[in-house]
């Protein structure tokens, strides 16, 4: 696990590949079952606001086991390094499934109403977009040399990432046929 400092904020990686086989086989079954588009983006089935399929993929064994284990493992440490007593009882886990196809992308977004957010990579192909991540200081907006405010990643299995929620981010337009397939989660 690597904790590093980026803008004000840290940002948490580490490669875990022991829940790839617990919940791959679940991103795949319900990205299947999903009518909703990430962030009503075409071409990107996920679980997120599909009010049906929510608390299914919360309920799942392995989603709950892969929550415990994230919030011991990685939230708590976080927090520690921040210098702030870890309180359990705070952190409400969620998550949802998501599978993005050719022409799919992920537009600049902050996620709300919780303390960090995160992907952890299922089954990532060849030349799929990355993962940008944007300085969240306002004086960034006015920095002409965009690559100086932004942390690239590029996405690899069983690469588990998390920031401070109100970090913004994106993923550029995917232009092949290429696997990339995540579980999203805010804590």
């Amino acid at each position: 696990m690597k904790i590093t400092n980026f803008f004000p904020t840290r940002i948490l990686t580490d490669f875990n590949h022991e829940f790839i086989p617990k919940l791959l086989p679940l991103c795949d079954k319900y990205t299947a079952m999903t009518e909703t588009d990430l962030l009503g983006v075409g071409n990107y089935p996920s679980t997120l606001a599909n009010g049906d399929l929510n608390q299914l993929v919360n309920d799942e064994p392995a989603v709950k086991e892969f929550f415990e284990y994230m919030i011991e493992s990685y939230a708590r440490p976080l927090i520690e390094a921040k210098g702030v007593e870890f309180d359990r009882s705070v952190y409400k886990p969620y998550g949802f499934f998501s599978s993005m196809k050719r022409h799919a992308y992920l537009s600049k977004h902050a996620h709300q109403y919780c303390t960090f957010s995160g992907t952890y990579y299922l089954d990532i192909g060849k030349n799929v977009p990355a993962l940008v991540i944007h300085d969240p200081r306002p004086h960034s907006k006015f920095d002409f040399n965009q690559l100086q405010s932004q942390v690239i990643v590029n996405p690899q299995n069983g690469l588990f990432i998390m920031w401070d929620f109100y970090v913004e981010h994106e993923v550029f337009q995917k232009t092949n046929d290429e696997s990339r397939k995540v579980f999203s989660f805010n804590i």
